[in-house]
């Protein structure tokens, strides 16, 4: 990455410790959000969740819910807890319920919450069911209407997979991504996982007004719009 107007300045992203260290001093400078990333966990690229929240918070401007507070879903938080942390940062009336089927990324992520001091907005759920998505909130949440769900689903259906696609599409100069078994492979990968979340979702149509989801593939996003239409979603 150069860095506009300074041609002596440039970084390279080339190893998992250059690009914790570039996204915790981005954090911190531009939304003084604290936070501590594991060396052997995803590292979030912070441009696109940005991306993301602002896109939520566009749709919630053209279609504005008529609810007392604004709770949302993450599904996966992760370690980092990403999405809660810029979300309230740049949104102070959204409160987020963050879930992940793995316990020390929860672990970690309410070390994160605490870093930021966010205990009283953001509350965490270990899902020990891999295979539900939405079920947690049934268990661990009155009968609040969730403004929004949101995703960042597991791109691969195996580790070969990951690691020939991974090792294709990262560019000569840069690290490819660490990250753990369950935060890029799942069974079926990427189409299945949010074929079953578009499944699940029906039940909880009167608990969760927006679903959403990051889509990383083509064929993934060609095959749930036809999955969407299927169940007569608002698109």
């Amino acid at each position: 990455m150069d860095i506009p107007n300074t041609p002596a300045l440039s970084y390279k992203f080339s190893s998992q410790k250059e690009n914790i260290a570039f996204s915790t001093a981005f954090l911190k400078s531009n939304y003084n959000i604290n936070i501590f990333l594991p060396q052997n966990h995803l590292c979030p690229t912070i441009p696109n969740r940005t991306n993301y929240i602002k896109w939520v918070s566009n749709l919630l401007l053209k279609y504005p819910l008529n609810l007392a507070e604004i709770i949302a879903l993450d599904i996966g938080c992760g370690p980092s807890c990403i999405y809660p942390l810029l979300g309230i940062t740049l949104n102070k009336n959204w409160s987020f319920l963050a879930t992940d089927i793995d316990l020390n990324s929860v672990r970690i992520a309410n070390y994160n919450i605490s870093l930021n001091n966010m205990e009283n907005k953001i509350s965490t759920i270990h899902n020990t069911n891999p295979k539900t998505y939405f079920y947690p909130i049934r268990k661990n949440l009155d009968k609040s209407i969730l403004a929004f769900s949101m995703c960042n689903p597991p791109f691969y259906s195996t580790e070969n997979e990951k690691s020939l696609l991974s090792s294709i599409k990262t560019p000569l100069n840069r690290s490819p991504a660490v990250s753990t078994m369950s935060e890029k492979v799942t069974v079926g990968g990427e189409k299945c996982f949010l074929k079953n979340m578009i499944v699940e979702s029906v039940a909880f149509k009167n608990r969760i007004i927006w679903f959403t989801s990051m889509v990383g593939r083509k064929d993934t996003l060609d095959h749930i719009l036809k999955l969407l239409k299927h169940h007569n979603a608002s698109l």
